[in-house]
Formats: C-alpha cells, sequence, structure tokens
C-alpha cells in the first residue's frame, strides 16, 4: 500500500432522498392488490416482503396507486420527465448539504456523476455545476448503466485523478431513481426487484491536496474487479415501453454465496492487507439475502455488516447510491482502522475498495 500522506482520501459524505416515504407494510399492500388475480404471486409476495430486511423505502413517485394503473404515466418518457426534475433537485440538495463550508466548491476541479435509471443531456451535473456555482473549468464525467456497483469505479476514478493531479478536488454524485421502473410482472425476479429498490442521491468528496494535513476521513488504499461472464444474465435490464426491464435472477445470492468467499480471500492477499486487520465492512445492502451469504460466505461476526444492514431497513436499495450511504454511516462512526468495501453489478462484476478509516 501507498505513503498514507500521498493515499487520495474520501474526506466527506451528503446524501438527501424524496420526502415521500412508504413503509414496507404499506408497499406489500400495494403490491398484493396489484396481483389480485394472481395467487401465486400472492404466497411469493408475502414471503418476500416478510423476510426483506426492509422497514421503509423513500421514492419520488407520490401516487404509487395510480402511477402504477394509470397509462400515461407508466411510459418510459413519463418516467424519465421524472427522473430529470427529481434528479436535478436530489442532486443538489445533496451537494449542498456537502458544501457547508462555502469555499469547498471553489476548490471543486472535477466531477463525476453516477446513475442507471434514467438520462437526459446535459444531466444532472450540468445542474449542479450551476446551482452549486463550481468553477467553470470543472471536468465532468459520467458513469452511466453501471448499476449498483458504479460508485465502486466512481471512487476509483476519483482516485486515479488526485493520483495524477495531487491538487484535484473530486467530488462524486450519484443520484438513484429506481422506483420509476416498478412494473406488473409475473415474472419471479421482477416481483422481487420490486420489493427491494428505492430512490436516493449521495454527494462524495475525495482530495489528496498536499495542504489538507487534516487526514480524517476513509484512505482509498486500493480497488479490485472480477468479472464473472458466466453468469452476467443474473443482473441486467433494457429501456422497455414502460420504463426499464429489470432482470435481477433469485439465484443471486446463492452465487455471491458460492463464489465470494475465494475471490475476497485472493483480493485481499492482492491488496497485501491482513485479513485480520479488517475490522469494518462496507456491502452493497443489495438485499438481506445478498448480505446474509456475504456474511456466511466469510464468516464474518453477526456484527461485522451492521452498518449495510442499517442502510438497507431505512432505505432499502437504492442502486449506486447505496454504498456511499454505507460509507457515510463509516464516516460519521467513532471508529477508525481498515475497511473493506463490495458491491455487485452488471457483468456479473464484484467490485472491491481496501480503505483506512482514519480518526485526523
Amino acid at each position: 500500500m501507498m505513503d498514507e500522506e500521498n493515499t487520495p482520501v474520501l474526506r466527506r459524505i451528503a446524501t438527501a432522498v424524496p420526502p415521500q416515504t412508504y413503509s414496507q407494510e404499506f408497499c406489500l399492500a400495494l403490491m398484493l392488490d396489484r396481483y389480485a388475480d394472481d395467487p401465486r404471486a400472492h404466497a411469493l409476495l408475502s414471503k418476500i416482503y416478510s423476510v426483506s430486511g426492509i422497514a421503509e423505502r423513500h421514492s419520488v413517485i407520490t401516487d404509487p396507486g395510480d402511477f402504477l394503473t394509470v397509462p400515461d404515466r407508466l411510459t418510459t418518457q413519463s418516467r424519465n420527465d421524472i427522473f430529470i426534475t427529481e434528479a436535478n433537485r436530489l442532486a443538489c440538495l445533496a451537494c449542498a448539504e456537502l458544501f457547508t463550508e462555502p469555499s469547498l466548491a471553489a476548490k471543486i476541479t472535477h466531477l463525476i456523476t453516477v446513475s442507471c435509471t434514467g438520462f437526459s443531456i446535459p444531466g444532472f451535473g450540468a445542474e449542479v455545476i450551476r446551482e452549486l456555482e463550481l468553477p467553470t473549468a470543472v471536468e465532468h464525467y459520467h458513469l452511466g448503466f453501471m448499476g449498483c456497483a458504479a460508485s465502486f469505479p466512481a471512487l476509483k476514478l476519483a482516485r486515479h485523478i488526485c493520483l495524477a493531479r495531487p491538487d484535484a478536488s473530486v467530488l462524486i454524485v450519484a443520484v438513484e431513481l429506481c422506483s420509476l421502473h416498478v412494473r406488473k410482472s409475473h415474472q419471479a425476479d421482477v416481483i422481487v426487484a420490486n420489493s427491494l429498490f428505492a430512490d436516493g442521491a449521495a454527494a462524495a468528496l475525495v482530495t489528496a491536496r498536499r495542504e489538507d494535513h487534516d487526514r480524517s476521513g476513509l484512505l482509498l488504499h486500493d480497488f479490485r474487479s472480477r468479472t464473472l461472464p458466466q453468469h452476467a444474465g443474473t443482473m441486467a435490464w433494457k429501456i422497455g415501453a414502460t420504463g426499464f426491464d429489470l432482470s435481477l435472477s433469485t439465484y443471486l445470492p446463492a452465487i455471491i454465496e458460492g463464489a465470494i468467499g475465494p475471490i475476497m480471500e485472493e483480493i485481499i492477499n492482492e491488496t497485501r492487507a491482513e485479513r485480520e486487520k479488517i475490522g469494518l465492512w462496507a456491502v452493497h445492502p443489495g438485499g438481506r439475502a445478498i448480505l446474509d451469504k456475504f456474511e456466511s460466505a466469510l464468516r464474518l461476526s453477526p456484527a461485522a455488516l451492521a452498518y449495510s444492514r442499517a442502510i438497507l431497513r431505512d432505505y432499502g436499495n437504492m442502486s449506486s447510491a447505496s454504498i456511499l450511504f454505507v460509507l457515510k454511516e463509516i464516516l460519521e462512526a467513532p471508529v477508525a482502522g481498515f475497511t473493506c468495501a463490495a458491491g455487485f453489478g452488471p457483468g456479473l462484476v464484484i467490485e472491491t475498495a481496501l480503505m483506512e478509516k482514519t480518526a485526523g
């Protein structure tokens, strides 16, 4: 691992969610009503919602009942129109929370935006530049349609930038409005996806400037990826007439359980980290089953994934933004030490990061 003095640091994270909050019980009742004609779906719904590990989720949808039935609101164009408006708003809210000191925005040299749930040109990044008055010389990069693990390559890119330019200040903004793509389907993977996904935004600041003597934050030591092409079909989506058609295999937790143990041990060895010194874990809260399988495969203690489980409980799966919510909890907790983060995305891709939480 590199010299701590030159290691890029994830300094702070701010988050934002829509004001509409729906309990998992409300969501289950709504879905049971929509699938009233399908006893098989009723049985599956009752089972998966009761063991989801989710208490509530946030959504930009203000009228979920009508949203699922009124044809004009179901088109991809209608859904994406909502995305444009709400992504702009939530991105700016998260950034405003991040820049508690006005001077921080003026120092931003690079902007990385992340999303896989909507699109527009010039996108919410341009709104952030305008609304937060970022420097007009800011370099803007967008990582689109990389799924739940996309914040890992965003952090990795920020690290590369800071290593190449020690004076850089990189702003990462991830916005995912997954609930816009809820749809009725009799496919089990769609029913499962509807029970998990939610909306949220996160903004993160990464720097490695020498004049920043305060090294508190998460040191970004190393990143590693693994692709499992034999399982590429387990997580995918395409643009449909009524939103994005998501495919999320119900076998994904079992695949993770079978593959993640050896892969994580291999990655940890590559980074020259000592497994016993990793005291903090940040795993993408894709679902309770995924966290359970990760925990058992790596023989972790029941408390190891507490931060991930708390985000899943309070927010659901917000795709790429979720891991930033988890890392925010770690940043703000009175803890320190080596941190291993992991996420899963289409491909099937396993993304990992070795970080170190410092107290200052």
